[in-house]
């Protein structure tokens, strides 16, 4: 008996730490509903009920102004602390926070961090009514309530407001209405307390009613107004509309979601101004069309720097072959392109970008598939390489970077994409199954782009064709901004990049003096030069327009935090400190904290207990986890998912729901640096003759790219001049050129097939040069039969070849494979 109750014991103990093992956190990047977290105590402790929440929105064209008022009660017989937190938008500016509590009202006041933790504790310790609000993370922030009486009916008012960004030609507003259960694998499981938030069983009515209202105001034409999220009535008025939800009793389970679009048939600029106590700010936009025909779009360059380093190999690596086939299979003939590859060091495919012909893009899909990955990487000097090379005239210039983010990059790489902005714009794709979120993102907003991350094989498709809508169609380029008799400081961006169909141009800044002078705007389109004045002093001052100093000192703060992460110049927290208390900011080092100075609480003790939160819709209840669920759910009363009924299993009110599921948070070591080995393969047009047998061969990280490289210099050049190499078959020029064959099927084999079926794909283009992807499946059936580009139209091209696609056949393997060929017509 005691054997086997010794037994028992091992295997509960084991069952404990293999739950607390599994346990991971919160760690969503989007914007999350604000929520009052207070921990479990004493059974005197009753529930802290959400009554109602409440958005007032005010949009002004791409800035939104939202004012959150949120009423809570406390209906248990004890005082208490409550943590109050808001996961948020990594742009939102948080500017104003105010406490209504027993007839007071309390204007919380910016200090340093430290400084007002122990302004908040002390007033704890005395009884008196306080809050304390911090920035955990850039889109984290926790407030603490102290001293809430019995009876006390606590009203919160948040402000904040952020720069709304486009996203496929649509600007999107979302207001976080829910928390969603958040995951981390951060096993210092003191440190993030805000994760470990209990919910409502699946299906259960909150307890709270939900409303927003929103007024959307813009100085250029309001289009299409929808909600995807909920019901809601729009009355448009001449500079834009009112919106209400048209049921506000109860929709706080879901994020509420609005799209619009300000978009005319030309490109737009619209200017907004502040005349302030101590400064004046004005914001420019300029907003492209709705729709950008060919002939509008100025000439195109791309330059796509890949990162081939260590931590690439394997899945990264392939995929960012699959992006670069997705984004070069829709250039057109005249745009023109180059690879850089980069690990501890960097090579180019040419001295100069080359046309973007089919059998280019072979060459370069062909080398890339050589590339196996190895060696450590430095972003720096890839960077100041693109620059150095010459650009092609008149043409948009686009630096794609395409990176799992595992790189060394220092922060005057930062500097030197933002100082170059009329250089080159340059957007970052991530890749990987654990993606450096926070650097990608930091090189996209140098590049005042949107970040792009893939971490599955599954999203690649749809996310390159995204990306690809992005960066595809340049509406003005070399744009030169000019202030006359506009007396401007602390403009921001100080360079401006290209104005795509996807993403407008904003500029801030500060002015002195009246408004008046002119703004000029002067830039390059497809049809030639383009010219734009507006008229300063025919845009008046607004007070409605508040917003403009906090967005620029938010600008600023971003910029500087980006820096900081990537040095240890501790000039950059002083810097952000700064602005943070100059303008009343809530940062990673200031803080909002308000005192009533009247003591409420004589004994100085307070109870905790855990608000529970109704799941998000479409969650199920295993979604939830983590230590504390786990102690909520074994030893939890009324509300507990699991508890004993009757408080069996320990005190406390409030459960938490638990389930149990498969262990999460393993992840593999990675490392960004390091010799790597690399296999380099050339095959075709890839690689001259003389050089296959050294590039078939082993090599450790950068001898492997040095060795792929050295040839491709001359081979860009002598396909730039028109010197081609031709391979002949029987004595006449041959009908295709095998580029490269990927997988289990072997060369041979492949090229029997081909010969045997090339008059069949012949048949199915144009006149000219084409660049056909095949992939076939291991039992030889193809998967995709794809032409990928060609000179001429590509009218019927793809419906011929589905047609083939079902007949074609490949002896069998034991994988499957990808061959791409040249069709020559």
């Amino acid at each position: 008996m005691f054997k086997l109750m010794q037994r028992f014991s091992v295997l509960f103990f084991t069952f404990i730490l293999t739950i607390l093992s599994t346990s991971a956190h919160a760690e969503e990047d989007r914007s999350l509903a604000p929520f009052f977290h207070v921990k479990g105590g004493s059974a005197e402790a009753d529930n802290f009920p959400l009554k109602d929440t409440h958005a007032e929105v005010d949009i002004a064209g791409v800035i939104a102004k939202v004012r959150i008022i949120q009423v809570y009660a406390n209906d248990g017989k004890v005082p208490l602390e409550a943590v109050y937190t808001f996961p948020g938008s990594t742009r939102a500016a948080v500017f104003g926070l105010t406490i209504n509590v027993a007839n007071r009202r309390i204007r919380a006041k910016i200090k340093e961090r430290q400084e007002a933790q122990k302004i908040y504790n002390q007033a704890k310790k005395q009884g008196k009514s306080a809050s304390l609000l911090t920035q955990e993370r850039p889109n984290v922030f926790q407030m603490k309530v102290a001293n809430i009486m019995p009876g006390d009916t606590v009203s919160v008012e948040l402000e904040y407001t952020e720069l709304l960004v486009p996203e496929d030609g649509k600007y999107k507003f979302v207001y976080p209405a829910v928390v969603g259960p958040r995951y981390t694998e951060n096993k210092d499981t003191g440190k993030d307390t805000w994760t470990h938030q209990p919910y409502m069983r699946k299906g259960a009515q909150a307890s709270y009613t939900f409303g927003l209202s929103l007024n959307l105001n813009s100085a250029v034409p309001v289009h299409n107004i929808k909600s995807t999220s909920h019901a809601i009535d729009v009355e448009k008025h001449r500079n834009g509309a009112r919106i209400f939800l048209k049921d506000s009793s109860y929709g706080g389970d879901r994020d509420f979601i609005m799209n619009y679009e300000l978009r005319g048939r030309a490109l737009n600029t619209g200017l907004m101004l502040l005349e302030g106590k101590k400064e004046n700010f004005f914001l420019m936009m300029m907003q492209p069309p709705k729709r950008i025909a060919a002939r509008e779009m100025p000439n195109r360059e791309y330059v796509f720097i890949v990162d081939v380093s260590g931590s690439m190999h394997g899945f990264p690596l392939n995929t960012a072959k699959e992006v670069l086939e997705g984004l070069m299979g829709g250039m057109r003939a005249r745009d023109k392109f180059n690879v850089l590859m980069f690990s501890g060091g960097s090579r180019v495919l040419g001295a100069r970008s080359i046309a973007a012909t089919p059998r280019n893009i072979a060459r370069a899909l062909g080398i890339m598939d050589g590339i196996r990955g190895g060696g450590g990487t430095r972003l720096l000097p890839a960077l100041k390489h693109a620059l150095k090379m010459p650009a092609a005239p008149n043409t948009s210039r686009t630096f794609v970077v395409i990176t799992d983010g595992y790189v060394s990059v220092e922060s005057e790489a930062y500097e030197l994409v933002r100082n170059n902005l009329n250089k080159a714009n340059l957007f970052a794709f991530g890749i990987g199954s654990s993606v450096n979120r926070h650097l990608v993102e930091s090189l996209a907003r140098a590049g005042m782009g949107e970040a792009f991350v893939v971490t599955d094989q599954a999203a690649v498709h749809k996310k390159v064709a995204r990306f690809h809508r992005y960066i595809s169609k340049p509406a003005l380029t070399n744009i030169n901004l000019k202030f006359d008799g506009f007396t401007v400081h602390d403009v921001e961006p100080k360079q401006i990049p290209d104005v795509f169909s996807e993403r407008p141009i904003v500029v801030f800044g500060k002015y002195t003096g009246a408004p008046r002078g002119h703004i000029r705007v002067k830039g390059k389109t497809g049809m030639g030069t383009f010219s734009k004045s507006i008229n300063v002093s025919q845009t008046s001052p607004h007070s409605g327009n508040e917003a403009l100093r906090y967005l620029w000192a938010r600008n600023r703060i971003s910029q500087l935090s980006d820096k900081m992460s990537m040095s240890q110049d501790g000039t950059f927290k002083k810097a952000i400190t700064q602005l943070g208390l100059s303008y009343n900011l809530l940062t990673q080092f200031t803080s909002f904290v308000a005192v009533d100075e009247r003591v409420r609480n004589i004994s100085g003790r307070v109870e905790k207990v855990v608000q529970p939160l109704p799941l998000p819709a479409g969650v199920g209840e295993r979604a939830v986890s983590g230590p504390s669920s786990l102690l909520s759910a074994m030893g939890s009363g009324t509300l507990g998912f699991q508890g004993q009924g009757g408080g069996g299993g320990g005190y406390g009110r409030v459960g938490a729901v638990y389930g149990m599921g498969a262990k999460s948070g393993s992840s593999k070591a990675r490392t960004s640096s390091g010799a790597g080995r690399g296999m380099a393969i050339g095959m075709g047009v890839v690689a001259r003759p003389k050089l296959r047998r050294k590039m078939k061969s082993r090599h450790r990280g950068r001898i492997a790219l040095k060795q792929v490289m050295a040839p491709i210099a001359e081979e860009a050049e002598e396909a730039e001049e028109g010197k081609v190499d031709k391979q002949k078959e029987n004595g006449n020029i041959a009908r295709f050129k095998l580029v490269s064959v990927s997988g289990a099927l072997r060369t041979q084999e492949v090229r029997r097939i081909l010969n045997k079926w090339i008059a069949r794909l012949l048949s199915c283009q144009n006149s000219g040069t084409s660049l056909v992807k095949i992939v076939v499946d291991r039992h030889g059936k193809l998967v995709s039969l794809i032409a990928l580009s060609q000179n001429k139209s590509k009218q019927g091209t793809q419906s011929c070849m589905g047609a083939l696609k079902s007949k074609m056949r490949f002896p069998t393997s034991r994988g499957k494979s990808t061959i791409r060929i040249l069709l020559n017509h």
